[in-house]
């Protein structure tokens, strides 16, 4: 999804909202990185990490590209470190911990007010 010139791609499960200055934003989701827990098939050309995804329509496996300026990932937070440790600095997590400020309703996370570098 395009927000302000800059590219930013969903890769967890689920649509992620953000809410910036009282107006929230849907980042719906464009596939699932995750790392092996022994389902889905391999993502190739990811320096051998161990990551898995589900089959998307029309492509077998979801593939990380590599870095662009004006692109950014949105990963899990599971996912996240491990990127970073990989060199990745277009990574992202949703800021769902205590100092984020996320909006909860009914106990579950409705909306992030960030996201941040794992």
């Amino acid at each position: 999804m395009l927000y302000k010139n800059l590219n930013i791609v969903n890769l967890t499960p689920h649509t992620i909202n953000l809410m910036v200055n009282g107006e929230d934003i849907a980042f719906p989701s464009e596939g699932n990185l995750r790392v092996n827990n022994g389902a889905g098939k391999p993502i190739p050309n990811v320096q051998g990490l161990p990551l898995f995804g589900p089959d998307v329509p029309g492509n077998p496996s979801m593939e990380l590209p590599a870095q662009k300026n004006d692109t950014i990932y949105i990963v899990s937070g599971v996912v996240g470190p491990i990127l970073k440790e990989m060199g990745r600095t277009d990574v992202f997590v949703p800021g769902t911990g205590p100092a984020d400020e996320a909006i909860r309703e009914n106990g579950q996370i409705k909306a992030v007010t960030r996201f941040k570098r794992p």
